[in-house]
């Protein structure tokens, strides 16, 4: 298995492992398949690997990582020479620097230069620097294999020396054969004489199972790319990329979900972090899209996620309600309110209930309680209860549609082919003389129409509560009893003055008020009983005269004398 190594500061994506060659190891395979274009995998043509040919590395062996780099471990031509990690023809001068084991690999490097995994590394060269960190001399002085600082990842080798590498991955288990580093270790401190390295913190992909003082790095679940503990539940970063990390601080558990897993329940949702990281977080997570105090969630469609927030609020805390639009919530104790947009102030209600508003208060309440001053006022499909107009007692449809008024206004003028209208006083009904004041109960303005008889177009109303008809439509006149409107007065019987049919002496208007009728034929009409009456007080009257004429010594001649002899 070809495996590669890296200083520990650069972090490494893919599964690692142990590794018998720098700091951060991991599989060759596993670094194709999860390193994208312009990162490691573009740059792996370092390497050329072959069974054979000049300047190519033996199969396989392109498995020494240094710093985003492949670099060779052996060449394919063994009479080659491999120098700062790639195979090159072998000259005098060249020859000096390397002393090849007739395998394509160094065994003992020359001065200027020091061995690192079966190559020859210069001293401040461009690859050098990234494992010993001390700078190159004019002269390539610098005794082969003392180095007195290793880059961090490494450490410092007790035994210097041309044949020993100076500086050993402190993930490297191998090392020189005597001093190594420990499985999964990025930092180390170099071991007092011969040994392993004292390992202070563990690469991504590792966590420390030991104690602080003593760490021992073992590697995290297949689920995670890094983890703080042992288990699926305890990953920091997920591994494959459609994996979302949902931490649950309650339970001090976060693990790798997908995106469906992650939306279950509603209390959570999916999202990137601007530093690139994939999570599964909290509603309330108003750092990463979510809204504050949220409970519950959805996430708006891909062409909404630019908005902030990046999800829709559905519920909130105790005593908070999500507003209209679900981007926050707010302080909302009414009972039975489903949103506020404002802190107590109810823009929907639960269930079937709706929203009243009264006095600047907000409640919940069933739509057939909405009434005594009230209506319920429908909009965009939604139903409201809202106050009545002040000149209304009650009123339906609109505030200012009242059906009933209250004592300052007490007349309901309806509007024409409605049962609603507008409140006025007295003055107000009579406007115009086209409606007059009724005062039965339920006060209203009626038409002129509705108190006399059809076609009167203005009246007035005496003060005794009759409404006489003052004008009538074109081509009719008021009639005898001037309680509507007729085509003509009737002839012999009545006159005209001023459109208005008057009748003549001697006549009144009759019963159904459309004629007139004599004075006579009205008297007629008296009862037996009023005639009786009348006939006595007659005989009372006449009795007394004839008692004075007699005195005065005058005949007065009785009724029986004027009768026919």
């Amino acid at each position: 298995v070809a495996y590669r190594s890296m200083p520990c500061p650069v972090r490494v994506r893919g599964p690692e492992r142990l590794g018998r060659d720098g700091a951060c190891v991991q599989y060759a395979e596993e670094v194709m398949r999860h390193d994208e274009p312009g990162s490691k995998v573009a740059e792996l043509t370092t390497c050329q690997a072959a069974a054979s040919g000049p300047g190519n590395c033996k199969t396989a062996m392109c498995n020494v990582w240094i710093g985003g780099k492949d670099y060779c471990s052996q060449c394919a031509e063994t009479a080659e020479l491999l120098i700062d990690g790639t195979c090159v023809t072998s000259t005098t001068e060249l020859a000096k620097k390397c002393t090849t084991n007739s395998q394509g690999a160094c065994t003992q490097c020359g001065d200027g230069y020091f061995l690192h995994k079966g190559g020859c590394y210069q001293f401040g060269g461009e690859v050098g620097k990234l494992i010993c960190t001390d700078p190159s001399t004019p002269s390539n002085t610098i005794t082969a294999g003392a180095c007195t600082a290793c880059a961090s990842g490494y450490f410092k080798n007790p035994a210097a020396a041309a044949n020993k590498p100076p500086c050993i991955a402190c993930n490297d288990e191998t090392g020189d054969g005597t001093n190594k580093g420990k499985a999964g270790c990025a930092t180390c401190e170099a071991p007092s004489s011969s040994g392993a390295a004292t390992c202070r913190t563990c690469l991504d992909g590792y966590y420390n199972s030991g104690s602080e003082s003593s760490v021992t790095c073992a590697e995290c679940n297949a689920a995670c790319a890094t983890c703080s503990g042992d288990g699926a539940n305890k990953c920091t970063s997920c591994k494959e990329a459609d994996k979302y990390l949902k931490t649950d601080s309650s339970a001090g558990t976060s693990q790798c979900v997908n995106e469906a897993a992650c939306k279950q329940g509603g209390t959570h949702f999916p999202t990137t972090t601007t530093d690139g990281r994939k999570i599964c977080t909290l509603c309330s997570d108003a750092a990463n899209g979510g809204v504050a105090d949220c409970q519950e969630c959805t996430p708006k469609t891909a062409a909404s996620l630019a908005e902030t927030p990046s999800v829709t609020c559905s519920a909130c805390t105790q005593n908070k309600k999500p507003n209209a639009d679900g981007t926050k919530c707010v302080e909302c104790t009414t009972e039975g309110c489903a949103n506020c947009d404002t802190a107590n102030v109810c823009t929907k209600c639960d269930d079937s209930k709706i929203v009243k508003t009264a006095d600047g208060a907000t409640s919940c309440i069933d739509e057939s309680a909405c009434n005594n001053g009230f209506f319920v006022k429908e909009s965009g499909g939604s139903k409201t209860c809202e106050a009545c107009d002040s000149t209304c007692k009650t009123c339906s449809g609109a505030a200012a549609q009242c059906t009933s008024c209250n004592p300052d206004k007490p007349y309901l003028k309806k509007t024409e082919n409605s049962q609603t209208g507008t409140c006025v006083d007295a003055a107000g009904c009579t406007n115009g003389s086209k409606y007059y004041a009724d005062d039965a109960d339920p006060k209203t303005c009626k038409t002129c129409a509705e108190g006399t008889f059809e076609g009167c177009e203005t009246c007035e109303k005496s003060t005794d509560g009759a409404v006489a008809c003052k004008t009538c439509g074109p081509q009719k006149k008021i009639r005898p009893d001037k309680k509507g409107c007729i085509d003509a007065c009737p002839p012999d019987v009545s006159t005209e003055k001023g459109g208005v049919c008057e009748c003549v002496e001697g006549y009144a208007p009759t019963a159904d008020g459309s004629s007139c009728a004599s004075s006579s034929a009205n008297r007629s009409a008296l009862s037996t009983g009023a005639i009786a009456g009348i006939s006595v007080a007659v005989i009372t009257v006449v009795g007394g005269l004839v008692g004075s004429d007699r005195d005065a010594g005058t005949h007065i001649p009785s009724i029986a004398d004027r009768e026919p002899q």
